[in-house]
Formats: structure tokens, C-alpha cells, sequence
């Protein structure tokens, strides 16, 4: 294998260092997760409302601080009534076939209608709303004429914060699954790529045992590096450019040791481009089918080319050999079609994955990943 001197620099660099959980449940109570805020809102719009209710009073020839004695009670003694139908919305939603949570709001409704005409007949003698105070029967009416519909609003607002809260939990959800999908289609994929080279490399020593057994010694002690690579980084999706340079490093070897001098592997690489995030695995496969594909077929040497360029805010890798060149009809292997896929998976619509005839002959591959540092060096 022939490596530039700036190559070797580019696979020894040293390594550079590259945002409360969710319920599952929909419709977890979100108003317990949030209840200092809903009750600073809930108490923090009934002292509004109790401020503008001032006017309304002095309007009527009341005076001023007994007019804020009045509007400030009659507002405050709605706060637990709004949490609570906030709270027995989240908790006993009106939905089809519960008929047993209908139930539980009219009984809430009757219970503060009764609630407001009893603090009037209790807290009268202080706030004096009445000079003269009817029978319990006419304030239940009155009370009921008044509270009934309002109450009623301020279930329909708590039912509209409940249904809001649970499709944001649903999207949450939905989120967490389709992450979880993704990294199990990746986990399979590279499930599926490291027995394709361990057969391959296996196959390569067998074959080699048979002309040089000390080459194949080397073989060996080269596949158990990159095994014991694979094993570290399992479950490791992105890793560094330079990572992944040390992790193709032990499989260049094994084929330099099968094909001789037959095989000759350059890596061209900016500096700059070593500590940006690539997919785990992502060169092996590349050089893996430019040497069965376009360097094994033929006699003569052949040469294999890995570059990087940084064109904005992506990186562009390239591996190109000098081989045979692609057939007429292109079918493309597990190596392949996996690297495909997984770019699918990991960058969606910002990645690019390219199969074409290199310039006179051989294969060129490239591929196009969003430009970042990787988190693991």
C-alpha cells in the first residue's frame, strides 16, 4: 500500500473534541406538571378582573374602597373554582361513550352554583354585597343565572387546554417513536454490515493460509483490532472523520496483505475535515467494493483513492479506484445499498449518494453529509 506522507499524518491526528423527560401517557394531567404556572395565571387574571369590577361598582354610587372590597372578593372566590375546572376538565374529559365524566360536570356545576350563593350568605356581613338579604331559595337562582353559563366557559377553556395538551403529547409520542424506528433500521443495517466483512475477511485468511501463513498470522491480528473496534463503538451511529480513519486503517491492512502490491490506497484529506461528523462505517464498505469490483478482477495493479472536500456547509467524501469500471447494468451490493440506506436514515433530504464511471475507467463514489463536528472524537 502506497500512503502520502500527509496521509499518515491525516490517520495519527490528534483527536479534537467535536441539547425532564416526557410522560408516555397521553393526557398525563399536564395541569400537574404545571401548576405553579396555572395557578399564578388563574390567581393573576381574577385580580385583574376583580381591578376593572371597581369601576363597575363606584358606577352604581358605591364607594371606592368598598367597591374594591366587594370586586376583589367576588373575583378571588373564583380562583379555586377555575382551577378546579381546569383540573376536573383534564381529568374527567367530555368524550363519547363516558358518560359517567358528563355526569361529574353537571354535578361540579350545581356544586358551584351552591358554592357562590353560600359564600354570599357567609360573607355578607363583612363585604355587605346585599343591605338586605333574600331567602337561600332566591339565592340559589340568582346564583344559578349567574354562575351557571360562566362556569360552564370555564370548562370549555379547560377542556380546549386538555385536548391542546394531548396532541402535543400525541406529536411527542409519534416524535419518539419514529426516533426509535430510525435507530433500530440503523442498528439492523449495521447488524447486517459486520457479518458481510467478517465473512469476506475470514474467506481472505482461508485463502491466504494456503500461501503464507505469516501473512496470514498479520491478517489475523488485524481483524481482532477491528473487532475490537466494532465492539467499542456499537450502538454508535456518528463519529468523527479521523475515528473512522482509525477504524479503516486495520481493514486496509488485512487487504494490503492479500493483494500485495497489487493494491495501492491513497487518502487525500483536508485537516480541517477530520474532527466533522461522518456515519460509523461509512468508508469500509466504499473500499471494500472498489477492491472486489474494480481492483480483484484485473492483474495489474490498481489504486484506490479516498478524498474530502468542504464545500460550504456540507462534506463530500470520494472514494474512486482505476478498475474494470462499472458494467452495463449496475446492480449494487449490500455494502452499497446499506451505505445508501443509511444516509437515508441519518440526513434524509440533505445527503447525497453517488454511483458513477470514473474518468477513462474505474469507479468513482461519492457521498454528501451536512457539515458538523462530531460529538465523538
Amino acid at each position: 500500500m502506497s500512503t502520502p506522507k500527509h496521509s499518515v499524518q491525516a490517520m495519527t491526528a490528534p483527536r479534537e473534541p467535536p441539547a425532564g423527560s416526557t410522560p408516555d401517557l397521553v393526557g398525563s394531567q399536564p395541569w400537574v406538571r404545571r401548576r405553579r404556572e396555572t395557578c399564578l395565571f388563574v390567581l393573576g387574571f381574577w385580580l385583574v378582573q376583580g381591578t376593572v369590577g371597581i369601576h363597575s361598582y363606584q358606577q352604581l354610587g358605591v364607594a371606592a374602597s368598598h367597591g374594591f372590597v366587594m370586586s376583589m372578593t367576588s373575583a378571588l372566590l373564583w380562583v379555586p373554582l377555575t382551577w378546579w375546572a381546569v383540573y376536573s376538565s383534564d381529568r374527567f374529559p367530555i368524550e363519547a361513550g363516558r358518560w359517567g365524566n358528563i355526569l361529574a360536570h353537571v354535578l361540579s356545576t350545581a356544586a358551584v352554583c351552591v358554592f357562590r350563593a353560600a359564600a354570599v350568605v357567609l360573607l355578607n356581613p363583612w363585604v355587605r354585597w346585599e343591605a338586605a338579604l333574600p331567602g337561600f331559595g332566591e339565592l340559589m337562582i340568582t346564583s344559578f343565572h349567574k354562575n351557571f353559563f360562566f362556569y360552564v366557559v370555564l370548562v370549555g377553556a379547560g377542556h380546549a387546554l386538555h385536548y391542546q395538551a394531548s396532541s402535543r403529547e400525541r406529536e411527542r409520542a409519534v416524535a419518539r417513536l419514529e426516533t426509535a424506528l430510525a435507530q433500530a433500521q440503523l442498528r439492523a443495517l449495521e447488524a447486517q454490515l459486520h457479518p458481510h466483512f467478517l465473512f469476506n475477511a475470514l474467506q481472505s485468511i482461508a485463502e491466504l493460509l494456503h500461501r503464507d501463513v505469516h501473512a496470514a498470522d498479520k491478517m489475523l491480528v488485524s481483524l481482532s483490532r477491528l473487532l475490537r473496534q466494532f465492539l467499542e463503538s456499537e450502538n454508535t451511529h456518528e463519529v468523527s472523520l479521523s475515528a473512522e480513519l482509525r477504524t479503516l486503517e486495520p481493514y486496509i491492512e488485512i487487504q494490503r496483505l492479500r493483494y500485495g502490491d497489487r493494491l495501492c490506497v491513497q487518502i487525500e484529506l483536508p485537516p480541517e475535515a477530520l474532527p466533522l461528523r461522518v456515519p460509523h462505517l461509512v468508508l469500509q464498505p466504499l473500499v471494500e467494493n472498489s477492491i472486489r469490483h474494480g481492483i480483484a478482477p484485473r492483474a495489474e495493479p490498481g489504486r484506490i483513492s479516498i478524498r474530502a472536500r468542504l464545500s460550504g456547509r456540507t462534506l463530500e467524501l470520494e472514494v474512486a479506484d482505476d478498475g474494470v469500471g462499472l458494467p452495463e447494468q449496475v446492480r449494487e451490493g449490500l455494502g452499497l445499498s446499506n451505505t445508501r440506506a443509511r444516509l437515508r436514515r441519518l440526513y434524509g433530504s440533505e445527503q447525497r449518494f453517488e454511483l458513477r464511471g470514473g474518468e477513462g475507467r474505474g469507479c468513482v463514489v461519492t457521498l454528501v453529509i451536512p457539515r458538523a463536528v462530531a460529538e465523538v472524537a
